[in-house]
């Protein structure tokens, strides 16, 4: 496009970004949203950052996506919403840092991004993941339960929680538990 001299509009953008950082081409995304930061092209917004974040996150390069985050996100005046914020909690929990998790969890609540059900799910299924029991029912107990923001796939997450860990039985007390609410 640009050889041609046809200036790509945000949405081309975030597209191409978005395939790069799916397919593993993150040094290719990264250059993109830095040509885009030098206002080459639009300037960057939440989606191509969430793009990016997760893209980092799937490779393994928690302290990039984390600075991105936590720094140039804010300094080029863009909020995380909730859907940046899931990104982030799927990337760390995959990566087996709940307790990094937990923090950008409570970050979201002070921020007042409110929590929405995939929140729940990430965080449930990641505490699971990591084989912190008692932090997911902990979670449960005190977050999910009053927020009242619960469905069949926070359900789903704790009984797949629980069979993952082979703790049957009590599936089967939970699943009637559950199933009266």
């Amino acid at each position: 496009m640009l050889q041609t001299e046809c200036q790509p509009d945000v949405i081309t953008l975030n597209i191409v970004i978005n395939m790069f950082c799916k397919m593993g081409g993150i040094e290719e995304a990264l250059k993109m949203l830095n040509d885009m930061m030098m206002v080459k092209f639009y300037a960057p917004d939440a989606i191509i950052f969430t793009s990016i974040i997760g893209g980092l996150l799937n490779v393994g390069r928690t302290q990039e996506a984390l600075n991105l985050f936590d720094q140039v996100m804010p300094k080029n005046g863009i909020s995380p919403g909730v859907v940046t914020y899931n990104a982030v909690l799927r990337g760390l929990f995959k990566l087996q840092l709940a307790d990094e998790g937990i923090r950008v969890f409570n970050r979201m609540l002070a921020d007042g991004v409110a929590a929405n059900i995939t929140t729940y799910s990430i965080i449930i299924d990641g505490l699971y993941d990591s084989n912190q029991i008692d932090k997911a029912k902990k979670f449960w107990d005190d977050v999910v339960w009053p927020s009242k923001v619960h469905d069949q796939f926070v359900y789903a997450s704790i009984l797949k929680g629980l069979c993952h860990l082979g703790n049957l039985n009590k599936v089967r007390r939970e699943e009637g538990s559950l199933s009266n609410c």
